[in-house]
């Protein structure tokens, strides 16, 4: 069980689950967070891959053999971007405010913490 934001950590983990399926899992407009899940139905642990201060959007929103990989760069006045992507499928996803991944960890226990649990406005 495992919970990183350190891109080097996040795609050794995205690495480590290629050819799993995956889906666009949760997704909460007015707070721009989206989380993707990273699973395999013989599997009991799962990736979920939150994304926060989402960007863009391109692709599938569920798909099998994913190749999910990790970039980050930071500009010179030191705003970071990072892109999710999955070129074999066509997906790929920007965002600015960080990925954090959590591996068999039940998503219940700590999306929760992103206000994922209500629609209610906060």
């Amino acid at each position: 069980m495992e919970h990183t934001d350190d891109p080097a950590r996040v795609q050794a983990l995205l690495r480590q689950h290629q050819g799993w399926s995956a889906m666009l899992w949760k997704f909460r407009p007015a707070l721009r967070r989206l989380v993707l899940r990273v699973y395999r139905l013989e599997e009991e642990r799962e990736l979920y891959v939150l994304c926060v201060g989402c960007q863009t959007i391109a692709g599938a929103f569920d798909w099998k053999g994913a190749q999910l990989c990790l970039t980050h760069e930071v500009n010179p006045q030191g705003d970071a971007r990072y892109w999710i992507r999955d070129a074999g499928a066509g997906f790929a996803l920007s965002c600015d405010g960080g990925i954090l991944v959590s591996v068999g960890i039940p998503p219940g226990e700590w999306l929760s913490k992103f206000e994922f649990t209500s629609d209610a406005p906060h």
